[in-house]
């Protein structure tokens, strides 16, 4: 009796450890599909815009949204997580309708060529000022940065 309840207390503790191994973490969630009228959580980023029937009518009512990686193409309308940097900006149909919809995001570098619409990072300060496609439309867009 005594070596049967090991053996059952054992394989419910490997068990716990399987799943508790197993399980996923925030970072490798899989994209998630919300109503626009919804809030992004802190730390997440709008990766598509799309219409869903899920979420009532009209169109582009729907977003998917995710953890972000080390670089991340997300949409105009997201969240800039902090000590991401842009580093472009375009114009893609995963976003909806628009010009220049559509934003490069990246963790900088100890140099880095972002977009003056960029957040600079604590730490860092700017260098120089250019005019690039890259990041749109405008006179001296782009700035390099360094820390």
């Amino acid at each position: 009796m005594r070596t049967m309840l090991r053996s059952v207390i054992l394989s419910m503790l490997l068990t716990t450890a399987a799943v508790v191994l197993v399980a996923p973490t925030a970072a490798s969630a899989n994209p998630v599909d919300i109503c626009i009228s919804q809030p992004v959580p802190s730390g997440w980023v709008v990766i598509s815009i799309q219409t869903g029937w899920a979420c009532g009518g009209g169109t582009y009512n729907e977003q998917t949204i995710k953890i972000p990686g080390p670089s991340e193409n997300v949409c105009a309308s997201s969240p800039n997580p902090p000590g991401y940097v842009v580093v472009a900006i375009q114009n893609h149909w995963a976003c909806g309708g628009g010009a220049y919809n559509q934003r490069t995001i990246k963790i900088p570098g100890s140099v880095e060529y972002v977009c003056a619409s960029s957040p600079i990072p604590p730490g860092y300060y700017i260098v120089s000022s250019h005019t690039h496609w890259v990041c749109g439309g405008g006179s001296f867009n782009q700035y390099k940065i360094s820390r």
